[in-house]
């Protein structure tokens, strides 16, 4: 079985270690049982007992069924202060979790994963406002307006500016080369900033703070006589405007 919900549970305490003669795995009525909330498959988050702990849901609308490959998963958040451990999984009861059947012949299917290579890095990535960015690595398929996988991690600092600032609005701009008639261009660029906007929309951010706008190749930045002009000119920008 391949699964779409994977979850990170933050906690301040370390999951299913005891701490001073108690554990997080105590029941309500408080009898020490340390894996008292633990069944043989799973953990049960709702019964921890912690001071403080949150589950973040890491959004994506595909299943995890690669076999053959190692598949990147990264989000952002905003910490509450409290975090010093976290446990990756999913947290829902089979019920509740987005399954697909990946091979046939299996008589009792199941979902396993392996974790590799995880990471925790700040970010501190400040904007100004009133500046004209552009985005570096926001890439689309070939004359299309569909954001490629590379591109969500610049799309991801972005949104997560946004969520610490949400007095701050969003303004997209999409440009492209001369290469192709002045009306495809136009009509190209700016899908190209609504499928930026999109996303930051789908990610959380409200519409009403983004604005996206489609210069087709009214507005080069260098030359479009020589291919490295013209991936120049292809591109999408964006500022941020204080409200």
């Amino acid at each position: 079985m391949a699964i779409q919900n994977i979850e990170m549970l933050f906690t301040e305490e370390r999951v299913g270690v005891a701490a001073q003669g108690v554990s997080v795995f105590n029941s309500p009525k408080g009898s020490y049982k340390k894996f008292n909330n633990l069944t043989e498959k799973y953990i049960n988050p709702s019964e921890l007992q912690t001071q403080n702990n949150v589950i973040h849901n890491i959004e994506t609308t595909t299943f995890y069924d690669d076999t053959l490959a190692w598949t990147k998963v990264s989000f952002t958040y905003k910490a509450e202060g409290f975090e010093k451990y976290f446990t990756i999984g999913n947290f829902n009861a089979n019920q509740e979790t987005k399954t697909k059947q990946v091979r046939k012949d299996f008589e009792h299917p199941f979902a396993y994963y392996y974790l590799d290579e995880v990471s925790v890095a700040p970010n501190n990535k400040v904007y100004k406002t009133d500046v004209v960015y552009v985005f570096k690595n926001v890439l689309f398929e070939f004359d299309k307006a569909i954001l490629i996988k590379e591109s969500t991690e610049e799309l991801d600092k972005l949104y997560a500016y946004l969520l610490e600032n949400d007095d701050v609005f969003v303004e997209i701009y999409g440009h492209t080369d001369a290469i192709g008639s002045k009306k495809h261009n136009e009509v190209l660029s700016k899908s190209r900033a609504k499928a930026v906007s999109d996303y930051l929309i789908n990610k959380g951010v409200k519409a009403s703070r983004i604005s996206w706008y489609g210069y087709g190749s009214s507005r080069p930045k260098t030359t479009n006589k020589t291919d490295a002009g013209r991936a120049i000119n292809r591109r999408v920008e964006f500022k941020l405007i204080k409200a």
